[in-house]
Order: structure tokens, then C-alpha cells, then sequence
């Protein structure tokens, strides 16, 4: 099975906007449901990504109940790794080289984020780093 890192850049919005058929991050969290790759994240994914849930931008979307939820949810199916791996410098900013580690710590196939400074690097370690869209026609592609 492919295992895929998807960063807070593109989880977040992906929680937002799962319910619209329409919108490109969407089907990237119902492809996870559907076990078409196994998500990969951190601790350090998922701090971020509560913290971004609950900013202004997100919570007049989202109440805390789906936060909550959310967060829950990447918490019992996600498969969550330490972070044994140490980046450092790679990125242009030291949260960033965490996301990186959290991909090689991980071992996974891709990197899933909308980061341009992260997708400018193409890959990592042996990790291609794509963005939601690439890695959705990658998936379509290798069912």
C-alpha cells in the first residue's frame, strides 16, 4: 500500500472542504477513508493541525465539535510515527524540516502539501513531494 505524509498545509483545508465534492482536497482525506494509501503523520502534524483548525479562518467553518472530531479520527486511523529521523536545514523553515522528518521517519512514497518552499524540492530522501492534485492522479492512476 502507498504511504503518503500529508502536511497541516494540505490536511487542513482538506478537513474543511471533505464534504465538497467538488474541491481537489476533499477527495485526498476520502481516498484515506476509502484505504487507497495509508496516512503517515506526527505527533508535530497533529499539534500543527489543531492549532490551524482552530485559527479564525478555519473555526467560522468548522465548530470545535469538528475539530474535535477530525482531530480524533487522525488519531485512531492514521498511522502516527515518532520522529526518529533528523532534518535539519533542509527546508526553508525549521517547522518544515520537522514535516520532512516526519516522511523519513515514516518511510512513506510522498509527501503530500501545498508548501511551495517544500514542493520546490521535488523530493526527499527518496520521497516525492507533490501536491494534493499530483498525488490524487497518481492514486487514480495506480488503481
Amino acid at each position: 500500500m502507498i504511504r503518503a505524509t500529508v502536511d497541516t498545509s494540505a490536511l487542513a483545508p482538506s478537513i474543511r472542504r471533505a464534504s465538497q465534492p467538488r474541491s481537489v482536497l476533499g477527495p485526498l482525506l476520502r481516498a484515506w477513508y476509502a484505504r487507497q494509501y495509508e496516512l503517515v503523520i506526527s505527533e508535530h502534524i497533529l499539534s500543527e493541525l489543531q492549532h490551524a483548525l482552530a485559527a479564525p479562518y478555519f473555526s467560522r467553518f468548522l465548530s470545535v465539535t469538528d475539530q474535535e472530531e477530525a482531530l480524533h479520527t487522525l488519531r485512531i486511523d492514521a498511522t502516527i510515527v515518532p520522529i526518529t529521523v533528523v532534518v535539519e536545514g533542509v527546508a526553508t523553515h525549521p517547522e518544515d524540516d520537522l514535516i520532512l522528518a516526519t516522511a523519513l521517519s515514516g518511510g512513506v512514497d510522498y509527501l503530500v502539501t501545498l508548501d511551495r518552499q517544500l514542493l520546490a524540492l521535488a523530493s526527499h530522501g527518496g520521497i516525492r513531494i507533490v501536491t494534493p492534485q499530483a498525488f490524487l492522479t497518481m492514486l487514480a492512476t495506480e488503481t
